[in-house]
Order: structure tokens, then sequence, then C-alpha cells
């Protein structure tokens, strides 16, 4: 504020107090003075060519003071020279010098102040001070810089300090502690960086929308990697994540586009919320047993994903997780596993296998939507909740030794029920009932049925037929489509295996004209619907 005031203020005397503060002028320099030591606050002239005296009425210049040319646009310098005398560029010192090339900052500077060359848009030449220790934030945002050596002397660097820059190599000092906030962020010219062993955190969109870096080794001094560190790096190929790192943040490489690989050692034990998202090329990640937590979304989108290996330690697969990995095959959900969260799978056409263990209770809503190639799928009887619409309408889905009801999907049941007669844990008398873990009655779809309904209905299905098929087992005996559409089969039919596979206990045969006869084979489901009393089924037990 005080140097807003000045630059309205005619000073038309030697010197003028302002807030307090006993200000001076000589030509076109307007100064203060503490300690014998005089601070630049403000140029009142109009050269392009701007050279800061070394001394102003024999006081040595130590301080250039915040916005020396105002606040507004100082298009009219061209020019910039800085005395050996000065050791402190204050904030906003050179603010939006939208014509100044180069600067030459002398070795006397041990500190440049935030947003000192902020906007400077044409400066693509600058030589540091080689006792510099500060760069403030946003020093040298958007400004033209393509290359710049930071000296070893420089131990901070602030959040944004070449943001936006045309830099394309940059050389960092030995003794810096961390990569600021941004202070790389859409640098889209950078190819190549190396980080010094002294670094141990790399903060928040540090190298975000660095378009053009290829690849970067992250020492093992690093301990943290926060948010969006990299996200859109889109040239980025391959990465290594260092030993002493326990946890990757969220969106952490998001948006990786050309990312093919990343080493992920045994000290991570967390991976966040999107952190590979969208990392369109990524097919080659281990991911160590050490990681107990891998959150939503984690590797939504990586569309070149085959086959991965999930942790033994993690328990619960989170909402959207692998959405969309058009080109994962085949899955293995471990038995530690509770949880399938909604949108777990869904996208994944590729996927044609993947097996549900005994420790699964949730599956949530859309969990495996858009899965095109998953046939079928074996759901144990562990799982006692499931989402809206969890699979695509084409895939079946085999229960054992129990029913568990659909939340929301009634008409799924249904037509399970109406066109697969030997499937159905009792064909066409025992229905899902909405919400809530248990069996329904037909008749009565609102209320769950009693254990003595359950108990008659099974009886009267095998009363129609299916006991008579044990008695047997080198005799067909012979049914129409009706009578097959009021038998009670369900687990007497199908024998789920150890591996969560199904088989058919029976021989089972269609046919039109009681000469040709059609076989249905173990796991080729779903069975065919049985269209009119013309058709017969003949059914005898497994030798």
């Amino acid at each position: 504020m005080r140097n807003l005031i000045l630059s309205a203020l005619i000073l038309a005397t030697a010197s003028q107090t302002l807030l307090g503060q006993q200000f001076y002028t000589s030509g076109d320099w307007v100064y203060s003075i503490e300690n014998n030591q005089a601070t630049v606050n403000r140029y009142n002239g109009s050269a392009s060519a701007v050279n800061i005296p070394s001394q102003l009425n024999g006081v040595p210049v130590k301080q250039v003071g915040n916005y020396i040319f105002g606040s507004g646009t100082a298009d009219w310098v061209t020019s910039l020279t800085i005395p050996d005398s000065v050791t402190v560029i204050g904030n906003y010192a050179f603010y939006r010098c939208t014509n100044l090339a180069e600067v030459i900052v002398p070795n006397s500077v041990i500190s440049i102040g935030n947003f000192a060359f902020y906007q400077n848009e044409k400066l693509n030449n600058v030589t540091l001070s080689s006792n510099l220790t500060t760069i403030g934030a946003g020093a040298f945002a958007y400004c033209r810089l393509s290359s710049l050596t930071i000296p070893n002397s420089v131990t901070d660097i602030g959040e944004s300090a070449f943001q936006f820059t045309r830099i394309s190599n940059i050389t960092l000092p030995n003794n810096l502690n961390s990569i600021g906030i941004t202070v790389f962020q859409h640098c889209a010219l950078l190819n190549n960086i190396t980080l010094p062993n002294s670094v141990s955190s790399i903060r928040d969109r540090a190298f975000e929308g660095c378009t053009s870096l290829t690849n970067i080794t992250i020492p093992n001094s690093v301990t943290i990697i926060e948010s969006r560190a990299f996200q859109s790096c889109t040239s980025l190929n391959n990465v290594i994540i260092p030993n002493n790192l326990t946890r990757i943040e969220s969106s952490t490489f998001a948006g990786c586009t050309g990312l093919s690989s990343v080493v992920i050692p045994n000290t991570v034990t967390s991976i966040a919320d999107s952190a590979f998202s969208d990392c369109v090329s990524l097919n080659n990640i281990a991911i160590p047993n050490s990681v107990t937590s891998i959150g939503s979304g984690a590797f939504a989108g990586c569309r070149a994903l085959t086959a991965l290996t999930f942790p033994n330690n993690v328990t619960s697969i989170e909402p959207s997780t692998f959405m969309n990995c058009t080109s994962l095959t085949n899955f293995t959900i471990h038995n530690r596993v509770t949880n399938v969260g909604s949108y777990a799978f869904s996208g994944c056409t590729s996927l044609i296998s993947i097996i549900i263990p005994n420790s699964v209770t949730t599956i949530g809503d859309y969990a495996f939507q858009g899965c095109t190639s998953l046939t079928s799928i074996s759901l144990p009887s562990s799982v006692t909740s499931i989402g809206t619409a969890p699979f695509p309408a084409s895939t079946v889905v085999l229960y054992a030794p129990q029913l568990v009801a659909f939340a929301n999907d009634l008409a799924f049941i249904n037509a399970l029920a109406n066109n697969d007669a030997f499937v159905t844990a009792v064909a066409n008398k025992i229905k899902g009932t909405v919400g809530t873990y248990g069996l329904a009655t037909q008749s009565e779809l609102g209320t769950l049925a009693t254990k003595s309904e359950i108990t008659t209905a099974i009886n009267e299905g095998k009363a129609s037929g299916i006991a008579s098929v044990t008695a047997s087992p080198n005799t067909w005996s012979l049914y129409t489509t009706s009578q097959i559409q009021n038998m009670a089969v369900g687990d007497l039919v199908l024998t789920r295996r150890v591996g969560g596979d199904f088989v058919l206990n029976y021989d089972i045969e269609q046919s039109t004209d009681l000469q040709t006869w059609t076989p249905y084979q173990a796991l080729s489901l779903p069975l065919t619907g049985l269209p009119t009393d013309k058709a017969f089924v003949r059914i005898k037990a497994k030798q």
C-alpha cells in the first residue's frame, strides 16, 4: 500500500514523511534510509535503460524495494542494471516489465523476493548471483526463460517460481530441500531435469503439465510426493518410485498418457484416489504386498493395462478403481477382499474372467456394467448386498448354494427364472426380493418365504420328476416344456466346485421332434428357453 501511495505522490521537496517513514528523492529516484543503508522505492523516470544507482547522496543502495516501477505494466523498460551494492531484491520489484529481455543479478544479491520478475514476458536470459540463497514465490513465473543454472547456494525456491515459463533445461542446486508447490507447473518445454539427493519432498503440482518431460529420476532422499505432482506430464514414459516413499498421493501421475511402466517399492503402503488414472499407455505395473489400500479410481482409464496382481493385504476394491481398463482380460480377487465398490470394473470391455471369492460380502452399483465380454460370473453365498445393475444384462450370474437377492433388479431375477429352468434355485417358484436377503414366492414377491414354503416348493419340484432321474443314471426321463418350467431344480442340478465354477450333475438334451437331440454342456450358460410344449427335454444322471 505504501508503494501504491508513492506512485501517486509528486515529490517537490528533497524529503517527505509518509506513513511514519522518511522518503527522499535524488533525480528520478525515491528512496528510504535505515541503518545508513538505502532502499530504492520508486523510479519516476521514463528511460528505457534503467540503471539502479549504487549509492544515493552518499548512502549505499542495499535493497531494491517493492514495485519500483509501480503496479501497472512497465513496458517501457528494455534493459536493467543492478549494482553490486544490492543484497536484496524486494517483492514485485520488477513486476510486469514486459519488454525486458536480459538481467544480470550481481553476486552481492542473496535474496530475490516474491514475484520479483513476474510476467516479464520477454525475459529470456538471466544470470543469477553465485551467493543467492532464496528465490521467492512466483519470482520468474510467466517469463520466457529457456534455460537456467541455479547456484548451489540456493536452499529455498518458492512456490510457482518458474510456473508457465518456456524453460527447457534447468540445473538445480545440490542443497535444495524441496521442490515447491507448482514450482514448474505448466513448463511445457521442460524436457530434462535432475533432482539432487538433498531433496526430501516434491510438493503439490510441482511438475503438473510439464508435457515435454520424458523421464525423471527421483532420488531415494524423497520421502513425500504430494498430490498431482506429475499430473498431465504426457511425455513421461517411465517412473521409479524412491525406496523411502510410503504413500502415492491422489492424482500424482493422473493423465500421464505416455507412462508405460512404473516400479513401486515395497515401502509403499497406500495408493490414493486417481493416482494413475488415465495413464492410457500403462501396461506394466507390479503392486507389492506392502500396499494395504488402493483408492477410488486409482487405475481408472488405464486402457493398456492387460493384467494386474492385486496385493494380498488390500481388503476393498474401491469405487471406479479399474473403470474403463478396456484391455484388462483377467482379474483374480484374493480371499481377503470383502467389498467390490460401485463402478469398480465398469467399462472393462475385454474382461472375460473374474473370480469372486467367498470373502466378498458387498458388490456396489454398476460394478461390472459394460463388461461386455464377461459371459458368466459365479457369485458366492457370502455376498449379501448387491447394488443397482452391477452386471451387464448379457452376463449369466450363477448363485450357489443359496439365492442372493438383487437390490432394484427383480427384472433380472424374473428373466433368469423364465428363461432358464435349470439354473434358477426353484424354477418359477422362488424369486429374489428387493433390498433384503431372502427368498419370496412368485405370488408373494413382497413377502419373504418361510422355511416351510421353501421346503414345500422344493419337494413339489422333486415330485415333478427330478428325483426320478437320480434313481436310474442310465435312463432318460422325458419332459415337456411345461413340466420343466414347473420343476424346482436349484442345487439338485448344479454343483459348485471349490474354485467357484459350476457344473451340471445331469445330462440334459432338448428336441423338437424326439429324433434329433441337442445337448447342454457344463458352463455353456445361459441355457436357452423352452418356448412351447412342442419342445421336449430329456434328463438323466451322469454316470
